[in-house]
């Protein structure tokens, strides 16, 4: 990461080695990713596979039982940065993703 991009963060991020899962196209699609560093505003996953990704999806934080509204940022050579638009507020949806996730 650039000093300049560290730079620009309202919040700095604190590194972090945490599983998350990408969602997409209405739950059909499941990314495994893991979340190397975390904010309250954002994060940097490094995501396995090469499946290619929309811009905004969801991402499921099992470890805190949270699902975020996300955006991609910016692409790195280790994964992508996202930032968070906000806590998914589909409550039902949300608690079958903790669920089948939680381990």
């Amino acid at each position: 990461m650039t000093q300049d991009i560290a730079n620009k963060r309202s919040l700095q991020r604190s590194r972090c080695l945490k599983e998350g899962k990408i969602i997409f196209g209405n739950g059909t699609f499941v990314v495994d990713c893991t979340i190397d560093n975390l904010s309250e505003t954002g994060a940097h996953l490094r995501v396995q596979g090469s499946s290619p990704l929309p811009k905004e999806f969801l991402l499921v934080e099992p470890s805190r039982s949270i699902v975020h509204k996300a955006k991609i940022v910016r692409r790195t050579q280790r994964g992508i940065g996202i930032r968070f638009n906000g806590p998914f507020e589909d409550r039902q949806a949300s608690e079958a993703y903790l669920r089948k996730f939680r381990r």
